[in-house]
């Protein structure tokens, strides 16, 4: 029976990545073997062989073998299934604290032979950014054959070979790469893994007693091995299991640097030290809060830019602290009551108020810190919201006696209580 190609069977499986540097590398190649090359071809002729024998002494061997230089152009990675990343590199794989473990770990088992890793933690918190650079790393470093798919795929692969008939051959190619990496293990539902259950292990049953490699992720850690059964479990942490974290905050500081000057913004060193008031669920959040930052068009991100952008978009529990976020909230709802959307935005940003919008300003603010300080909220805490000085708040607290019983200061006291209630209630 012919062999069918394995294009033939499935298009996907044998798609080299890197198209362009292999072209690099077949012309490199090329001009280091030209010399040899040309060597050859005029040793087919009898009277340059007998010039070079007559030259040196001897005949010259036109099977030279090649340098090391050669034989390493010769080798290149493969990629098998989908593509990985170019957005999710070595590179752009920021480490610290809170992935660091995982990352060591990611590349110890490179290292390794017949050994399988898992990699898990809560949704957005950059496994799959780790497993498409740990890709990257083994393709252009160790020049391995890689296959990388995400569980479902995987699996919709290993149906298809069942209804085309093409099981053994698939099976021979995902068994004979140097590392197989699988995202989102945890969507292997029991119904979908029973069905080829004998499939799966026995591809990763032959990998690991060929000395290859395993890495899979996962969300949940303690629900994952409910579909599994122990011997596929077992398989799949021979060299343990790490956990990737929420960000931390050297990893915030550094990724918000390096994303706003990509986008040729600067941020202060207030604000970079502002981070640790505020709280990243995952690295997600942590895009998009910085993509809000490079949307404003500003050269500079300050301290009060961070903390408006963290309400716009991680809300209250972006904040450390539970009290600090409160007092955010209420003073942007205030600020909204009383003046139009281009006078927020600027109030809010701590940009210049013209004098007409400070006089009106004014009022609102003592009667909105009055009325924190009667809820026991602390003037430190009430000076970051409103970008102002210790002694500002003071002095607009010392002030609020002198304004008591005027109409317009009893007037804008009374619709800030209101502001205030609708948020948050009568509660102190």
């Amino acid at each position: 029976m012919e062999k069918k190609k394995l294009s033939e069977i499935s298009p996907k499986l044998n798609r080299p990545l890197h198209q362009h540097a292999m072209v690099y590398r077949e012309g490199e190649k090329w001009i280091l073997e030209a010399p040899r090359i040309v060597l050859e071809m005029a040793m087919q002729d009898e009277e340059v062989r007998r010039f070079f024998k007559n030259l040196e002494g001897r005949e010259v061997k036109s099977d030279v073998p090649p340098s090391k230089e050669q034989v390493d152009l010769q080798k290149t990675g493969v990629l098998y299934g989908e593509s990985l990343s170019f957005e999710m590199t070595p590179a752009s794989f920021l480490v610290s604290d809170n992935n660091r473990k995982a990352y060591k770990s990611s590349m110890a088992i490179l290292q390794q032979k017949g050994t399988s890793l898992l990699i898990y933690g809560m949704p957005g918190v950059g496994k799959t950014h780790l497993l498409h650079a740990v890709g990257w790393y083994a393709l252009n470093k160790l020049l391995y054959r890689v296959a990388f798919f995400t569980s479902s795929r995987l699996i919709d692969l290993i149906h298809e070979s069942f209804t085309e008939k093409t099981t053994t051959r698939i099976k021979e190619i995902l068994t004979d790469v140097d590392l197989l990496l699988v995202d989102d293990f945890q969507n292997f539902d029991r119904k979908r893994l029973t069905s080829c259950l004998d499939f799966v292990f026995t591809v990763v049953d032959r990998l690991i007693l060929s000395g290859k490699r395993i890495i899979v992720t996962s969300d949940v850690k303690s629900d994952l091995w409910k579909n599994v059964p122990a011997r596929l479990e077992q398989r799949l942490t021979l060299g343990g299991s790490v956990s990737v974290q929420p960000p931390d905050e050297k990893f915030v500081r550094d990724f918000l640097k390096r994303s706003l000057e990509k986008t040729g913004v600067d941020i202060t060193d207030e604000a970079l030290e502002a981070v640790s008031d505020l709280k990243f669920p995952n690295v997600r959040k942590l895009k998009a809060f910085a993509n809000f930052l490079s949307a404003r068009n500003k050269p500079v991100v300050n301290k009060n830019d961070l903390y408006y952008a963290a309400l716009e978009v991680l809300g209250e529990e972006g904040f450390a602290s539970a009290e600090e976020a409160t007092v955010n909230r209420l003073w942007q709802k205030v600020v909204e009551a009383f003046f139009d959307p281009f006078e927020t935005e600027s109030i809010l940003k701590g940009g210049r108020v013209s004098g007409e919008l400070n006089k009106r300003l004014q009022h609102v603010r003592i009667a909105f810190v009055s009325l924190m300080k009667e809820r026991g909220i602390s003037p430190s805490e009430m000076q970051k919201a409103l970008n102002a000085s210790r002694a500002g708040v003071y002095k607009w607290l010392s002030r609020e006696k002198e304004l008591r019983g005027q109409p317009i200061y009893e007037a804008v006291r009374t619709k800030v209580e209101e502001v205030v209630k609708a948020c948050i209630g009568g509660r102190r």
